[in-house]
């Protein structure tokens, strides 16, 4: 509809002016635009210029017998066709016979352009007498082809473009706004919760009017400054969003913190408040999922008394928990599944275990004696008629199982699984209070009221003048509650996890130093162990050597007395008796193949044999066995029988021949004299 209200227009304006044109024109002179119609997925029309040539004003050319299959081009031609059947109908000048080459603008290959330049040839021959007012008809002819073409080609995309680019950033600037608005509600909505823990810190500090107003500017500050950087932040990818959990991490690692410093009035002295922000995205969305558990999950509740007989309070009642407990009559909420000791004792002991357990320490020291004396020398007795004392109130949300669990929570998701906070307390007006309290510099009062002490202090390392002696551990505070009210159990350990967010970086320091302690302290017993052994080993060594010198000695010494007295038994020895009616011929056999013969006074001791062996044969005489040659006799060293027993006695023959071998390390106990 378009196109055609385009070409009625244009014949209208041609036809006002068609008297004062030439009818000398001719349209062989005239350029001819071809133009395509492609039809698109999205329903629309691309034009594209092709090869222009010459129009004539012959008719075509005889069609071939293959004719070219018919494109989209077949609806450019109907519609040119449509506005010269228009034009023809208005003025009288255009005849039928045009009609077939109008038909013709369309265009062809170049066989085509070839057959319709001869025919141009054979038609200016054969009709140069023609009639002007068919050449004006074919003049209108070509005009609305051109606008037809002109419109198709460029009007038509170039309003399609501007409408399709004006239409693509009206929607992209729309939903942009839109999420910029949604990403500055959003961002502006999380900072509630940081401005009221702010609150609760801040609640300790007398400013004035001054001081709110640019408390409060700081904070409508931060809200723009968060708004404008969620607007700001355009919707990213899902590879964008990993590297950026990523840095976090790396962040988290560093332990990089943003620091903004406020200076306060407070009795003519400047205070210094300082709020660290860290990058620990990834835990608060953590502490929120826990937060937000279904109402079906475990809870841990708080025993109804405290009972001491329990198998889970074996544990804390060595403890000073439990002794604050009972000195202050309050419930020990803590149970098996949600402890923590409380040390007591050394404020520089707690210190150190703090750093070995790479744990920040929560110290706790109450206002006053449980009696309701101050804490100081001086000052009178608070009574309880308004209810519990804020002492009380602190010591029992203190034990809490929430507190319990706040402290025991991993400080960090990477590295080790240490937990975040380590408990220490001692008795108001104790030495070791004052020592700490002196230590920390901490407030004791607040608003003119006496209110415990709750701290968290980092058990930092300070290098000494002598670079050979170990670092030392000074205690250095990070934050302090103002007691005033103490909090519940609930806002302690909320406390307790912001104070874990805004010092990363402390438990990053805790952790490095804690493996390198554990490296030092094994080094250090694994050499006192070894030097040790070392020891054990040296005095072994010298028992056995002495024990081995005295055995030594003491074989030496036998041998030595053995020899005495085989020269004293040499000697002793009675005469050899060749003959005669008492005497006994004796035959010795020795398993190495010697041999001996003597003769005997049949009135003789046994021993006598005895004593010739050892003298003569070398071999001790407790150690020698006799036995008969036909195994019936076997006599051996007894030293209560054998001087007694002659050889007449012993049933020994006039000659008798005697196997002698040595007496088994077993068998050296005295044996009875056979018979």
């Amino acid at each position: 509809m378009l196109l055609q209200l385009v070409s009625f227009l244009f014949v209208w304006m041609v036809s006002t002016s068609a008297g004062s044109s030439s009818s000398s024109t001719s349209l062989s002179f005239s350029q001819r635009f071809h133009f395509s119609l492609t039809h698109r997925k999205q329903n629309r029309f691309s034009f594209s210029f092709l090869k222009p040539g010459l129009i004539t004003t012959t008719h075509p050319p005889q069609q071939q017998d293959n004719k070219a299959p018919v494109d989209d081009d077949v609806l450019g031609t109907i519609v040119s066709t449509a506005a010269a059947t228009k034009i023809s109908s208005s003025h009288n000048g255009i005849t039928q016979s045009f009609v077939p080459s109008i038909l013709k603008l369309r265009g062809g290959d170049d066989n085509d352009d070839d057959e319709e330049e001869e025919s141009d040839d054979d038609e200016d021959a054969s009709s140069s007498s023609g009639s002007s007012t068919n050449n004006q008809g074919m003049d209108y002819a070509a005009m609305v082809e051109q606008v037809v073409t002109v419109t198709k080609t460029k009007v038509i995309p170039v309003v399609v473009a501007a409408s399709q680019k004006t239409y693509n950033i009206l929607s992209k600037a729309t939903l942009s706004t839109y999420h910029a608005l949604q990403r500055a509600v959003r961002a502006a909505m999380e900072g509630v919760d940081d401005v009221e823990e702010e609150n609760e810190d801040d609640e300790d500090l007398e400013v004035t009017m001054a001081d709110q107003a640019l408390k409060l500017a700081t904070k409508i500050i931060k809200t723009v400054q968060r708004m404008v950087v969620a607007a700001l932040d355009f919707p990213k990818t899902t590879e964008d969003v990993i590297d950026e959990d990523d840095d976090d991490d790396d962040d988290d690692e560093s332990g990089e913190v943003d620091t903004l410093v406020v200076e306060t009035k407070k009795k003519g002295k400047k205070i210094k408040v300082v709020e660290e922000e860290t990058t620990e995205d990834a835990e608060e969305m953590q502490d929120e999922e826990e937060s937000e558990k279904p109402s079906g999950a475990e809870t841990v509740e708080a025993p109804t008394k405290l009972d001491d007989t329990r198998p889970e309070m074996e544990s804390l009642v060595n403890d000073f928990g439990a002794s604050l407990a009972e000195m202050y009559n309050v419930l020990d909420g803590r149970t098996a599944k949600a402890t923590v000791t409380v040390m007591g004792g050394s404020f520089k002991d707690a210190l150190a275990e703090a750093k070995q357990q790479a744990r920040i320490l929560l110290v706790f020291i109450p206002a006053e004696r449980p009696n309701g004396g101050r804490r100081f020398l001086f000052g009178g007795k608070k009574k309880e008629e308004d209810g519990p004392s804020k002492d009380k109130i602190a010591i029992e949300n203190l034990l809490s199982p929430k507190v319990a669990k706040a402290a025991n929570k991993q400080a960090r998701k990477k590295g080790s699984d240490a937990g975040s906070f380590a408990l220490w307390s001692a008795k108001a007006g104790s030495s070791e209070a004052n020592f700490a309290i002196k230590q920390l510099q901490v407030d004791t009062t607040n608003k003119g009221d006496n209110v415990p002490i709750l701290a968290a202090v980092y058990p930092a390392y300070v290098s000494g003048k002598n670079s050979e002696k170990l670092p030392t551990i000074v205690p250095k505070l990070l934050s302090q509650h103002h007691c005033n009210p103490p909090p519940d159990a609930e806002g302690m350990a909320s406390w307790m996890n912001t104070i874990r967010k805004r010092n990363a970086q402390y438990y990053v320091a805790l952790q490095r130093d804690a493996k390198e302690i554990a490296i030092y302290k094994e080094r250090t017993e694994g050499y006192s162990e070894s030097v040790k052994s070392d020891t054990e080993r040296k005095k072994e060594e010298a028992k056995l050597k002495a024990k081995q010198k005295a055995k030594e000695e003491a074989l030496a010494k036998r041998q030595n007395e053995i020899k005495e007295r085989r020269k004293e038994l040499k000697k002793a020895l009675p005469e050899d008796v060749k003959n005669g009616a008492a005497s006994k011929k004796i035959s010795l056999r020795f398993a190495d193949g010697r041999s001996g013969q003597r003769g005997f006074s049949s009135d003789q001791p046994l021993s006598v044999l005895f004593n010739w062996v050892d003298a003569m044969f070398e071999m001790e005489r407790e150690t020698v066995v006799l036995t008969t040659m036909n195994g019936k006799m076997t006599f051996s060293w007894d030293e209560e029988t054998i001087h007694d027993l002659t050889l007449e006695d012993a049933g020994l023959g006039k000659m008798t021949a005697f196997r002698v071998t040595a007496k088994k390390e077993e068998d050296k106990e005295s044996e009875p004299v056979a018979a």
